[in-house]
Formats: structure tokens, sequence, C-alpha cells
């Protein structure tokens, strides 16, 4: 028997996937060192690599990213251990074509691997859809945004929208690749809204229809529910998440302040990789305006630091309550999970 955990204390190599904006490196070591390094993992298991049976972790989180000409925060991303990094939002033509063109640069001088926006046609067909194998595990991931604000794209450069019919070519290109697993990651939904639109609930029921195994949706800067749906044609499950909050953001506005990371368990059996399990664990980011610190900090809501003040700590309850009252109502097969 043996055993290899990717992002955890047992092996320190890790695949973080994510798309965020950071202001400098203290700020990422605060927010990484708050939860133990424990925060930002994709995460996969494999156990006997003679057994047919197999298993793999894989935990999902959002923060927000503004992709600007500034290097900075590509940089503190690549060092707080970011391997992958999802492009396609709202904000990615905010400093034009430039501001596209440089953090594609600034991606591949680090080997940051990235998906969503492309210096050109030839380069998105070149690398698009992502693969990422790690220990025998094929993982492909989709990143597709509503917009750009109004902003168009300066050709010769891509930006993956929301397109049914890309969508669907897209996955044919996906499945070809024979992965064990295809999630697509959508910037999408109504800001500040609790729970999702029809349209990204019939959207996200197409994009399983098409073969897409779980959908992990963000931009609405709060949490919506999640759910695991069962597949009407096979035995398989799929999990949905509709928006997965801010995991660290400037946001003071109630429930902006927090979010969650969700964690699926993937077990394969003879070639056959299946939902075996999905949790869910929630952060709350304390600002310096609470803590009368210089950084923002990042918490596992089990996993609080001793220094922390009365009035961060009824802040984070106010998350917490507001929280717990929606995904304890509204969650499909989902629960909590809570950092040792």
């Amino acid at each position: 028997m043996s055993e290899l955990v990717i992002g955890g204390r047992t092996f320190r190599s890790r695949l973080f996937v994510g798309t965020g904006k950071f202001s400098s490196n203290e700020l990422m070591a605060r927010a990484i060192a708050a939860s133990e390094s424990e925060m930002v993992t994709v995460a996969m298991k494999r156990i006997d690599m003679n057994n047919p049976q197999d298993d793999m972790l894989v935990h999902v989180r959002r923060p927000e990213i503004q992709l600007l000409p500034n290097t900075s925060g590509v940089r503190d991303a690549e060092e707080a251990g970011f391997d992958v990094l999802l492009t396609a939002n709202n904000h990615c033509l905010d400093k034009g074509k430039l501001g596209l063109e440089r953090t594609i640069l600034m991606l591949d001088s680090l080997k940051i691997h990235h998906a969503g926006t492309y210096r050109n046609p030839e380069e998105r067909h070149k690398s698009y859809p992502l693969l990422i194998e790690k220990n025998g595990f094929r993982i492909v991931l989709l990143n597709y945004t509503y917009g750009t604000n109004g902003l168009k794209t300066d050709a010769p450069n891509v930006v993956n929208y929301i397109n049914r019919e890309q969508i669907k070519k897209d996955i044919l290109d996906a499945r070809r690749k024979l992965p064990d697993v295809i999630i697509a990651c959508m910037h999408w939904g109504v800001e500040y809204c609790s729970f999702p639109e029809r349209s990204e609930c019939e959207l996200a029921n197409w994009l399983i229809e098409q073969g897409v195994d779980h959908v992990i949706g963000s931009h609405p800067h709060v949490l919506q529910p999640m759910e695991i749906v069962k597949d009407p044609r096979t035995p398989a499950r799929h999990v949905i998440v509709y928006s997965l909050g801010n995991f660290i953001s400037n946001m003071s506005k109630e429930k902006t302040d927090g979010g969650a990371m969700v964690r699926l368990k993937l077990q394969r059996i003879f070639r056959i990789t299946r939902l075996a399990d999905c949790e869910y664990a929630l952060v709350w980011t304390s600002r310096p305006v609470l803590s009368k610190k210089k950084n923002f900090e990042l918490y596992p809501v089990t996993f609080i630091n001793k220094s922390i003040n009365n009035e961060e700590l009824n802040v984070m309850k106010r998350f917490l309550k507001g929280t717990e009252n929606l995904l304890g109502k509204s969650n499909g097969g989902i629960k909590e999970y809570f950092f040792e």
C-alpha cells in the first residue's frame, strides 16, 4: 500500500488552481500562513498503483483575480504556490491588449499553467482545453466568462466567452484527451445575489449533458448553493457549485467577506472515475480596518489565530451565521468539512 498526497503535509508538491487579485507577497504569505498552506490546494491522493482502485482529492477555491500589466500579482501567486491560473473573467481586458498579453507572458515565464485568455487563436488551439496530469490522473480544465465589462478583445487576442457552440466544440476536444475528469470553471452570475439565476442552472445542466463532469462557478462575490446531481444515464454524480464567494478581498458588504473551498473526492475503479464524495470548508478574510494590522489575513473558520480581536470575531460570526443559514437549507448533498 502506498500513499501520496499532493498539497497536504505528506508531500510538498502542490497543484493550485485559481483566479484572483493579490497586491503583495506579504499579503499572500500571511494568507497562506494563516491556513497552514492548505487553503489553496487542488490535492490528489492515489492509493496503491497496482490496485485497480485509485482515489483523488480535488480542492477547489476561488479568490478574485484582476489581470494587470503590473506583474507583482502574478509573481505573488507563483511564490504562494499556484500551479494553474484561470484568466477568463470580467476584468481580463481592464488594461487592454497590453494587460492580457503581459499576464500571459508572465505566466509562461514562471511556467504556470493557465486557461481562459490567449494571445492568438493558434496558441489557444495548442494549449486548450488545458490538460493537467498528476500521478496518473488526467484532469481537463475549461474556463469561460460571461463578459468583459463591455470591453472588446483586440485581434488577434482571444478571450473564452460563454458561447454554447464554442463550448460544445471544446468539450469534444477535451474528451479526445481521454481525461479522468472534466471540470468547467464558469465566471457567471449576478453580483451579491445568494442564488443562481435560472440561466446559470440551465447552463450548468447543459454542460453536464455535453460531457462535463463538474461545474464550479465564480463572480457574484457571495456564496451560492452547491449540489450533487445524479446523471440520468449512468451511475455518475456531478458537482455543481454556483458561486464560491470571495476567497480573499477588501469587500466589507455583508456576505462578501468570505467564501468556501470545495473538496471533491474522485475514485477510479477499473479505469472508470466517479465522484466518491464532496465537501466544503468556509474561509473568512480579516481586513486591516478590523484587525488594526498592516495586512489582510485569511482564516479557515475553524482555524482562528489567538490574536483575533472581538470586532473581528463579531464580523466573522455575522458571515458564518448568514452562510450556515444559506448552505444549511439549500445545499444538495454537500456537507461541511473542517481543518484539523
